[in-house]
Order: C-alpha cells, then structure tokens, then sequence
C-alpha cells in the first residue's frame, strides 16, 4: 500500500516538487482561516456603506406589519416572519444617494426563499432591486479601517437605536449643512424618557469629525431646561466654534471677510469663542419678513466686550450695505432701514454684550445680551409645530417631528475642544402636552 502511495504521488522521489504544487492550496486554506469572517451578530461592520440605520424592537405577533416589511416581502411571508422572529431588526440607507432603503432581518431560516436579498452573517439584507442589492454588496466586500467595528455599538442592542453618517446629514440639511458641523455623525439611542411616556427621547454621541470612533465619556446630568418660552426656537452656547467654525476657516469668505469688513484674527477668534443665545421670533403680517432672527453676543467672562472688540467690523458693514439700505444711529441703536422708512434689522451695542437683529421685528432688547447660564456645550428649546407653520423647516422630515410642540436637546462636548460630544434631548408628540 505504502509503495502504491509513493508511485502515485511521486513523495519519494520529488519531495520539493509536490510541496511546491500543494503550497497555492495550503495559502489558499490560510487565507479562508484568517480573512476576518462575517459579523455574527453585528450590524456596524455594515456602517461605513450607509448614510442612515435605524434600528426597531420586532414587530410581535399581534402588531402591524411595518411599511417596508410590506413592500420588500411577499405578504405571507412577511406574515411568518413577524411570527416566527423574536429579533429586532432595522432599516437602512445606501451611501450612494436615491438609493432606496434597505430592509435587514435577523435570524432569517437559511432556507427561507427572499428575492433581491443575500446573507451577511446573522443577517438578511433585502433590496428594493436588483442595482441597489449589488452595489451594497460591493461596498461590503470592501476592506474595513480599524476602529470601524465599534462605531456605533447602540445598533447592536436591544433597544431601538439611530446612526447617519455627513451624507445623510447634508441630504437632510440641505444648504444648512455648514451650520450643522457638530452633528456631521451621530450614534443615539431612541425611547422614552421613563418620566412622562408620551415624550420620546434619543441619547448618544455625535462627532463634527466622522468617524465617531472611541469610547463614550461618562453620560452628562440631565440639563435644567429654561421655561417655556413664547419664541418657536431659542438656541444658547457658550462658544460659536462649533457653530461658525467651518464657515470661518481659510478660504473665500474668510478672505472676503477680511479684505471688506476688516476681521482681524482678533476678532475673529474672539467671535468663535463668544458665549451666544439665538431666538427666532413670529413677526407681524405688515413685516416685510415672517420672522426675525436675534442673536445676542453676551461678555464672556474676563473678555472685553464685544462691543468695543467688534465695533470696526460693526462700521464696516453699515458702510457696505446695500444701495437701497441705510443705517439710522440713535445712541447704542442702530436701525437698518429701507427706501420706505420699514426696519430690516439692526443692533444694539452694550458694555454687556451686542445684539444683532435681522427680520424687522421689535428693537433688540437689552435683556437678550445677558449672560448664558451654561456651564458647557449648547442647549436647544423649539416648537417644530410653530417653525412649519412659519415654513421655516426643512424638507423631507417626518410628520411626527413637524407636529411636535416642544423640541429640547443639550449637546456636550466630552472634552475640551473635542470633536465627540453627548447629544441628549426630547421630543413631545403631536398632541402632547409641553
């Protein structure tokens, strides 16, 4: 037998020569033990091909079945999942824009037939098409960068969880982008508050530098909310840095801004440091504008006050407005004023503070340059019902938000000058009591 083994393979006499021809299948069987396999039971591996994943508790026998379940799925199957799947399970946006969503199940049975679908790991991932299943596909086969596997551990849990990524921010966003670089990615958490069950709550981490990486700093008291206020939106931090600070970078409008209004680096950096508090206020049917924006610059403390350090850029655009607009002083007021005598705007110079006012509303009070309470970081109250009815929100959000009577949300950021920050915040349903 031994002889018969040695005449087949040649071992005896060409040793080299058969290691030599075994070595691609032996590499080949490495490759397979060591190239990293399929996530068991995670869906973040899945994160750097996705602008937007939302995450929900399975649906029950008895509930309804969701939209996309109806859509994606024959309905008695659909039907027998719903059933026969305890598992939470999620909907998802490709990368690639207008792409439709994604429906993901969980502990899907192997032999289960599904069209436009294919396994990833636990996993079944169903596609609206066949161009959108095979773009996906391709994205996941694509090596992933370390650290990317504990981007947001909140969509492997239990509860339901929300993830974007800047694509789906800007898509959302809109020309609004700039101003939203603390949020450019975000990993929350979504329930209820536990105190009154009719708000929902979201609590997690967002970054102004994708990718959110890295573990999430101890979570922040929850914030001591000012009173209800009569203004749809009030929005108050204690720098404008995480605000202004991708407008204020080197590039065309910083070189206009110094070239015609005189922004030293003075100014400039005393502008991204200064404590703020921004209210949006209805105006009337006979104002040229449906509202007014305020923004008031208080003193920080030990800074001088912006209205001695911002006074020349204050001169320089009252010098360059335009042709049919005129600047009328009395005292520490200035009134922009049109052709007909209506007031545009204005502000209002204070050794406390300044107060810009752009709309045409009511003078600029003097109580809105007072100084900001907050220790850190930026808090938000709004009525997003009260904002749609002025047409001041974007496109594309859902009804449940623009029916809303209160929004409250508190950002933190964990560290000085951190990227990271915590992102808490409530929103009341249509309906709710505020």
């Amino acid at each position: 037998m031994t002889a018969a083994v040695h005449r087949l393979t040649g071992w005896s006499r060409r040793p080299f020569a058969v290691l030599f021809a075994a070595l691609p299948f032996v590499v080949g069987a490495w490759l397979v033990r060591t190239t990293p396999a399929e996530p068991a039971g995670s869906l973040q591996p899945m994160l750097p091909s996705l602008a937007l994943l939302q995450t929900f508790p399975a649906p029950g026998p008895q509930g309804p079945l969701p939209r996309i379940w109806r859509e994606r799925l024959p309905v008695a199957l659909a039907e027998r999942l719903q059933r026969q799947s305890p598992s939470p399970w999620a909907q998802a946006w490709s990368s690639h824009g207008g792409t439709p969503p994604f429906l993901i199940l969980r502990d899907v049975p192997s032999r289960t037939p599904v069209r436009q679908s294919f396994r990833w790991g636990a996993y079944t991932i169903v596609a609206a098409d066949a161009l959108s299943l095979q773009a996906l596909q391709a994205d996941l086969r694509r090596p992933l960068a370390a650290g990317h596997r504990n981007r947001c551990p909140l969509v492997d849990g239990p509860a339901p969880a929300l993830f974007w990524s800047s694509d789906a921010l800007a898509s959302l966003a809109g020309p609004l982008v700039s101003l939203l670089q603390p949020w450019q990615e975000g990993c929350l958490r979504l329930g209820s508050d536990g105190q009154r069950s009719a708000r929902l709550s979201w609590s997690g981490r967002v970054t102004s530098q994708p990718p959110l990486l890295g573990a999430a700093a101890p979570a922040s008291p929850t914030p001591a909310w000012p009173a209800a206020r009569a203004t749809p939106l009030a929005l108050e931090g204690t720098s404008l840095a995480p605000l202004l600070g991708s407008l204020l970078r080197p590039g065309p409008l910083l070189s206009e801004l110094r070239q015609h209004y005189g922004l030293s680096t003075a100014m400039q950096n005393q502008l991204l440091g200064s404590p703020f508090r921004l209210s949006v206020i209805a105006n009337g049917a006979d104002a040229p504008y449906r509202v007014t924006l305020l923004v008031a610059l208080p003193r920080a403390t030990g800074a001088p006050s912006p209205a001695r350090s911002l006074a020349p850029l204050l001169t320089a655009l009252a010098r360059d407005l335009p042709e049919d607009l005129q600047v009328l002083q009395e005292g520490n007021r200035s009134r922009v004023v049109d052709a007909t005598g209506q007031v545009r705007g204005g502000w209002l110079q204070e050794e406390r503070g300044v107060v810009f006012s752009v709309g045409g509303a009511p003078d600029p009070s003097p109580l809105a340059a007072g100084p900001v309470a907050l220790a850190t970081g930026m808090e938000l109250v709004a009525s997003p019902l009260a904002l749609d009815a002025l047409q001041l929100l974007p496109d594309g959000l859902p009804t449940s938000v623009r029916q809303s009577p209160l929004l409250q949300a508190s950002w933190r950021p964990e560290a000085a000058g951190a990227a990271a920050a915590q992102f808490r915040g409530w929103l009341t349903p249509a309906g709710g009591s505020p």
